[in-house]
């Protein structure tokens, strides 16, 4: 295209000349850390964990011999900060609350019954306040289902 062309068909645009520096320098994608990686037989999914629902969680763990060193406990907002697609340590999770698309779950499992996916015995209740709440019997549920889960008599 010569000159008088291109000033008739670019009249009143503008027009940059892209082979100076602004060209050379590429736009760096921000560098994001890696993503944590559970290394804990047993993970908790929680909502939201205040205090006084952390030491009920130890309890209901404790009851079913699992100390808090031997489980990982995530709460939501910490869900990106965790590779949850690299579970292989993982051998059982324990969900209080509703977090099928996060495990990728294929269909929404029954409360209260432990199912095995990808390996992990999974067991999805209630969340932990209503738990604690027990107004239609949760405590006694999730015992039964924690039993079952590991093998207690």
């Amino acid at each position: 295209m010569n000159r008088s062309l291109a000033s008739f068909v670019f009249t009143g645009e503008t027009l940059f000349n892209i082979k100076g520096p602004i060209a050379a320098k590429e736009a760096k994608l921000p560098v994001l850390p890696p993503k944590k990686v559970l290394s804990k037989n047993t993970l908790v999914l929680v909502d939201f964990l205040p205090d006084t629902d952390r030491e009920f969680l130890t309890k209901i763990m404790g009851s079913a011999g699992v100390s808090p060193e031997e489980m990982e406990i995530l709460v939501q907002q910490q869900f990106p900060e965790y590779d949850l697609l690299a579970l292989q340590q993982v051998t059982k999770i324990i969900a209080f609350g509703d977090f099928s698309e996060v495990l990728q779950l294929s269909g929404k499992p029954a409360k209260y019954s432990p199912v095995t996916h990808a390996g992990a015995k999974i067991l999805i209740a209630d969340a932990l306040t209503a738990v604690g709440q027990n107004l239609a019997g949760e405590k006694r549920n999730l015992w039964n289902a924690l039993k079952e889960m590991y093998g207690l008599g």
